[in-house]
């Protein structure tokens, strides 16, 4: 955020915003007041229409800069869970101060939508139209595969009945619809029955080209690098049936070269 982003966001006739909702960070800088969703949503999007503003919300990691990470908390390390114990490892791609957990364990929902604080209470009180959900395939990972079948769980359900629980506390808390949007995670659509009657959308990062989003985008492997076509095949597969049940499908690509964006 620099000085003057909320106006930007304001001026351009875009239709979808997703946030970093500051409502759940430590501290927030000062030009991210209390009417910035509002402001937003006010201002004329595509065509004449007005914004949906959705928050940004990792639903299997906890990240040590946001409000509920205390300084009793501690990091998970090489050889254990971190403190809670519901803290299980660091993020698998190296993203700093992101730790998955087993989000299936009640304190864990308790600071994601169940508690009179929680993510979800902050979110919808600061006016978003949905939430905009990370991290939903940590299913597939190892750590909490192993987690999850330590206590006689299947991941992926978890993770449906994690969205589906969210779903129902949402709407009750905004008082009707409240949009829940995927990043990530397509292949659930043949693996976890039901998991489309939860989502309203799927936004899917690097079906073409993929990059490490944590270089500069000069870097040679920021961005550019083409996927292997039986793995664009794959995600194409899958995110039909989002089109076919008549689900929105977002594409997110690292490409920088103007040809690889056409």
């Amino acid at each position: 955020w620099g000085k003057g982003a909320g106006r930007r966001l304001t001026n351009r006739p875009i239709v979808l915003v997703v946030l970093d909702a500051p409502v759940l960070n430590r501290s927030t800088p000062g030009q991210l007041n209390a009417n910035l969703v509002g402001k937003i949503k006010e201002s004329k999007g595509g065509s004449g229409r007005a914004k949906i503003v959705l928050a940004y919300l990792n639903m299997g990691q906890a990240e040590s800069w946001r409000y509920y990470w205390t300084k009793e908390w501690k990091p998970p390390t090489k050889t254990g869970p971190g403190k809670p114990d519901f803290i299980l490892a660091a993020d698998p791609d190296g993203w700093v101060d992101n730790y998955m957990v087993a989000y299936w364990d009640q304190r864990w929902r308790q600071l994601l939508f169940e508690g009179k604080d929680s993510m979800l209470v902050r979110v919808v009180n600061a006016g978003f139209d949905g939430i905009y959900m990370d991290w939903v395939e940590g299913y597939d990972t190892p750590p909490v595969k192993a987690a999850a079948k330590a206590k006689g769980k299947n991941a992926i359900q978890e993770t449906v009945r994690m969205i589906r629980d969210v779903r129902a506390k949402a709407r009750e808390l905004a008082g009707g619809s409240f949009l829940m949007v995927a990043q990530n995670g397509a292949s659930m659509v043949r693996k976890a029955s039901g998991y489309l009657d939860h989502i309203d959308a799927i936004s899917q990062e690097h079906v073409f080209y993929k990059g490490e989003a944590d270089r500069a985008w000069t870097h040679p492997k920021a961005c550019d690098i083409a996927m292997k076509a039986s793995d664009t095949n794959y995600y194409k597969s899958d995110l039909a049936h989002f089109l076919t049940a008549g689900k929105p499908v977002f594409n997110i690509e690292y490409a920088c070269a103007e040809a690889k964006i056409k």
